[in-house]
């Protein structure tokens, strides 16, 4: 006699499947046809679950009313807004009650939706036309609002500010070097409204303004003319301050020694930029260095000068408070005589590198093991530097609390024995591989912390590697969670089915974009929908791939059966624009 044992099924209580399903829901980022699919998708599980748990779902990250696309070869751009996949999205999430917030790129034509959206839009950004007190009572749930403006006119800037609302100003002039008007500097200068100010192509005189700007957390100002006083003015009156970008700006009334000397005096912003072609001496920019007090320093002074050969070799930085910097070898020229100059290098003349944990450097330089504290570091290609020379002292280089290394300079040959040495590395970016030292890399027995790979090329190299090889690699990785290959150079018949293989076996990757090069053999056909369907349901760990259904010039193309499947189970469409 056989006896049947019925398990009663486990219920899982609402909260539990809202968690599940808002995390799906928010699995791609500002994508309105995701969200479209999403719903018509899951509401068709359960009328139950449409009337007690999606009136509980939010969409976390804040939705985007329109996208730029690059028009003319890529050198200008135009801001599109679909109106219908908006209108529809609307509908749905009202239907629903599903919670979420918008940034308008600009004030959106009424007429063309189907809903209102004053209990919607909470950021208006890139701001162009005339922003009137009726806007701000339509917007109700405003919370943030940019400016940006070409035009000299306070017409454009609001006359009346609400206190809960953030406001950010880009204020430039295409003309070049016009005063701001004082009803400008008013509001800009002396209103304590903005958060960030960008100023660019204008001039600013005398400012006779008291007001303390404790809003301001951003100031930035680029190919300007300003006098001292106006400068001081905004900076002592600005404490709150916690960037401040300057580039390229020409003084009225004073030299770059004197702006770099209030600088000093003032300085206690999180990160401080300067750029600039004016003359500068040797001494105010070694005082400007041993006594900023900011974490992260980006400075480019490209006209320098010393009076005597001893500025150069005493010269010392003993500031602990710098732990980012970029650091660049340069000429330094002398004072009197333009055609003699001496080569300044800020890295060996930096007295205590302990403090240091980001930086950048363009040469080799045999000091890096002196920050015991470094965790990133990004060696740039520079000029006269070979590999060989580079690899004889980083190879041997431990240090013990690096966690991302970005070399895109060289192509070495062995970064694996570098991985070794400095076993902490979690993130590394590098410019080629041989597809064998690939292999080796991919092996997570060896490397067992790198979780995150980025590699422009991969080539064969001098020794073929297997196919199947390659693939075992790629399966078998359990710690890497995104790689990226900006280009695969190894010719593949069936690069598709190469990528299916890998996620069919690893449940590793969250991320895997791997771009071959262009072939005749990419089209639609090699894909097996089927395959992929039964192979999305199953990994449930990857969120973004890439496999195009075809290849052109300039792009790679997804088919609408190829999105639905990826719509289908939250997986983001990679292609390979843009830059590791």
């Amino acid at each position: 006699m056989t006896t049947t044992l019925f398990v009663k099924p486990t219920i899982l209580p609402n909260l539990i499947i809202k968690d599940i399903l808002e995390y799906l829901l928010n699995r791609i980022e500002d994508d309105f046809e995701y969200l479209i699919s999403f719903i018509l998708r899951y509401t068709l599980i359960s009328k139950k679950w449409n009337e007690e748990i999606f009136r509980m779902l939010k969409v976390n990250n804040i939705l985007t009313t329109g996208k730029f696309y690059y028009i003319r070869n890529g050198y200008e751009m135009e801001l599109r807004i679909n109106y219908e996949m908006i209108n529809k999205w609307f509908q749905l999430a009202d239907r629903y009650n599903i919670a979420f917030e918008l940034d308008s790129k600009v004030l959106l034509d009424k007429k063309k939706l189907r809903g209102e959206l004053r209990d919607k839009v909470v950021t208006l950004t890139n701001f162009t036309d005339k922003f009137t007190k009726s806007d701000f009572n339509y917007y109700k749930t405003l919370k943030k609002v940019v400016f940006q403006s070409y035009k000299l006119d306070s017409k454009n800037l609001l006359s009346e500010f609400c206190d809960n609302i953030k406001y950010k100003l880009y204020l430039s002039c295409q003309s070049g070097y016009q005063e701001i008007p004082e009803n400008i500097t008013e509001i800009v200068f002396n209103q304590n409204l903005f958060t960030r100010l960008k100023i660019g192509s204008l001039a600013i005189s005398a400012l006779e303004y008291h007001n303390q700007l404790t809003q301001l957390r951003h100031f930035e100002l680029y190919s300007i003319k300003i006098s001292k006083n106006a400068l001081y003015s905004i900076l002592s009156r600005s404490p709150n301050l916690q960037k401040l970008t300057i580039n390229g700006i020409t003084l009225l009334d004073c030299t770059l020694d004197t702006i770099v000397k209030l600088i000093a005096d003032i300085s206690k912003f999180q990160k401080l930029s300067i750029v600039s072609n004016d003359t500068i001496s040797l001494k105010s920019v070694l005082d400007l260095f041993n006594r900023v007090q900011c974490k992260h320093v980006e400075i480019r002074f490209h006209n320098i000068r010393y009076e005597t050969k001893e500025e150069i070799t005493s010269a010392v930085i003993d500031n602990t408070s710098i732990e980012k910097f970029r650091f660049i070898p340069f000429d330094v020229r002398s004072h009197t005589n333009n055609d003699e100059k001496m080569e300044l290098d800020y890295l060996s003349i930096w007295k205590d590198k302990s403090h240091l944990k980001e930086v950048e450097i363009f040469r080799e330089d045999r000091c890096i093991s002196e920050m015991a504290n470094l965790e990133k570091l990004d060696i740039k290609f520079y000029q006269g530097t070979k590999s060989k020379e580079l690899e004889k002292y980083i190879i041997p280089t431990k240090l013990p609390k690096l966690e991302e290394l970005k070399i895109l300079g060289f192509e070495f040959s062995t970064i694996n024995q570098i991985l070794k040495t400095n076993p902490n590395i979690t993130k590394m970016t590098i410019l080629a591989l041989e597809i064998n030292e690939l292999v080796s890399i991919l092996d997570s027995q060896q490397f067992p912390t790198l979780s995150d790979l980025f590699i422009e090329m991969v080539w064969m190299g001098k020794n073929i590697c297997e196919e199947n090889v390659v693939l075992s690699a790629f399966q078998n990785n359990t710690t890497i969670r995104y790689l990226k290959i900006r280009e695969y150079e190894i010719e593949m018949k069936k690069p598709q089915s190469f990528l299916m293989s890998i996620i069919q076996v690893n449940r590793s990757y969250i991320s895997l974009i791997v771009c071959f090069g262009l072939n005749d053999n990419f089209s639609e056909d090699q894909i097996d929908y089927n395959l992929l369907d039964e192979i999305l349901s199953n990994n449930t760990t990857i969120k973004k791939l890439c496999l195009p259904s075809t290849v052109t010039l300039t792009d790679y193309l997804y088919s609408k059966k190829l999105i639905h499947i990826f719509n289908k189970y939250s997986v983001i469409r990679g292609n390979k624009i843009g830059i590791i």
